[in-house]
């Protein structure tokens, strides 16, 4: 998952490992990626189980989550993932997803503002 503070130049770019036109600090992040990307796999290719070779994957890998809480509970979780203080991927995935909640149940989370 490209962080979106990472400006790319074009869909696949780095997926490709194609870092032309890229300088400084987004190339030394697309080569880290790419280079982490090929460890996994050489790994698996060895034998590793994808538990153990995951071990060198960076924190930008892609994540999926499910979660479940009671409206309450999702209110503590807007006020804290919403808000400017919180992680720009994480309010990236949150607003969109509180603003969903408020158009289906408004009553519960209008006051929430981020």
């Amino acid at each position: 998952m490209i962080p979106p503070w990472v400006e790319y130049l074009s869909p696949g770019q780095y997926e490709s490992g194609d870092y032309s036109g890229l300088i400084g600090a987004e190339y030394s992040w697309a080569d880290a990626m790419y280079s982490s990307e090929c460890w996994y796999l050489d790994l698996l290719d060895c034998g590793w189980s994808p538990q153990q070779a995951r071990s060198v994957l960076p924190n930008s890998l892609k994540t999926e989550i499910v979660v479940t809480a009671n409206f309450r509970e999702w209110r503590h979780i807007f006020k804290l993932r919403c808000s400017k203080a919180a992680h720009p991927q994480m309010r990236e995935i949150m607003i969109p997803l509180l603003e969903e909640m408020k158009r289906l149940r408004s009553v519960f989370f209008n006051d929430i503002t981020y």
